[in-house]
């Protein structure tokens, strides 16, 4: 792993990441080989993950985001959270180095609890650090894999023992394969994920900044529902649909500014896309409309659509669309009150 001392700091960053890539990941989908097929191979009540050369399913019990070009995060409402990283170092290789590791950590600032502990657990052997950072206890272990590959963890998890943590691991990692296909994208993952009997209608959405002591709400079209949110100090992430039009919307709020959203926006444009501007309650919006159709083993039409707006110089909002079968998710105006967020001016941070 490039960076094998994780912490709160890290798992932010990861969030942020995690988001800005939202954007850009949504044409690999559809570019991956035998697709269909595929799909038809995943176990019941499972989400897919390619990551590193490696696909492993995780059970639907638990979400997955991606991060980075070399992250996956796993979690569980707020009692489970794991970021996932696959190395070309072999899990021999972790082994004849523990005590280095274990002293690295150290060094590093990590209060570890016993000694590195080699674990065996259905078809997978396990190195295992407990460490205590961030006043809690975390594990940081390391799962061998095919190909002279390790699969390397941090888990942060309430209540829950060393033994629990590796029945999770051996739960996702059970039937991990090698593949030659593209890590997943969020993509991949919401269209396993997604879930449109569990969510709850909204009539508008808010974006709290307890930091700035500053809150901003936008207004959400009648039919659509909330499939969950994530926010901290820095970052917001919401995902909606709309039932009737088979419509799939993500909202965030990312660090950036006007030169950001203007890299972020033509990164991964299609030849056949161009970037517009207009002008929304005097604000500038940038975005691009598409509509492709991908001939794998079956015909796939998607329409897709991606805006970004300099929101008050905090940082840049952003709202990205999909559907197979609705055209109008690839046009400016199915998603104007999306792109009207305003300050909710008589807001006090009272935590």
């Amino acid at each position: 792993m490039k960076k094998e001392i994780w912490n709160k700091a890290a798992w932010l960053l990861f969030i942020t990441a995690c988001i800005s890539l939202f954007f850009l990941g949504f044409f690999l989908f559809f570019m991956k080989e035998k697709q269909s097929k595929a799909r038809l191979s995943v176990p019941e009540n499972t989400t897919p993950v390619v990551l590193g050369g490696l696909e492993f399913y995780v059970p639907s019990a638990y979400t997955c985001i991606t991060g980075n070009d070399e992250d996956i995060l796993i979690y569980q409402e707020d009692s489970f959270k794991m970021r996932v990283q696959v190395s070309d170092t072999s899990f021999e290789e972790r082994l004849s180095k523990k005590e280095e590791k274990a002293a690295e950590l150290t060094e590093a600032g990590c209060r570890l609890i016993g000694k590195p502990e080699e674990k065996t657990l259905g078809n997978h052997l396990f190195l295992c650090y407990t460490l205590y950072m961030d006043d809690s206890i975390q594990y940081l272990v390391y799962v061998s894999a095919i190909n002279r590959k390790s699969i390397g963890t941090l888990i942060s998890m309430e209540d829950k023992d060393l033994q629990q943590a590796l029945q999770i691991l051996d739960s996702i990692f059970g039937l991990v394969q090698e593949t030659e296909k593209a890590d997943s994208t969020i993509y991949d993952l919401m269209f396993y994920q997604t879930d449109l009997t569990c969510s709850s209608e909204l009539t508008e959405g808010v974006i709290e900044i307890p930091a700035e002591n500053r809150r901003f709400i936008y207004s959400v079209p009648e039919g659509y529902h909330s499939d969950g949110s994530y926010s901290d100090e820095g970052t917001y992430s919401e995902t909606l649909h709309s039932s009737g039009d088979n419509i799939l919307v993500n909202i965030s709020l990312i660090k950036g500014d006007a030169a950001y959203i203007k890299e972020q926006m033509s990164e991964g444009l299609d030849r056949n896309e161009k970037l517009e501007e207009t002008e929304i309650l005097d604000r500038m919006v940038c975005y691009s409309e598409s509509d492709q159709t991908y001939i794998l083993e079956d015909t796939i039409h998607i329409y897709s659509f991606k805006a970004m707006l300099d929101l008050e110089g905090y940082g840049v909002y952003s709202v990205s669309g999909w559907s197979y079968t609705n055209p109008s998710a690839a046009e400016l105006e199915t998603y104007l009150d999306f792109l009207m967020p305003h300050e909710d001016s008589g807001y006090i941070n009272k935590s």
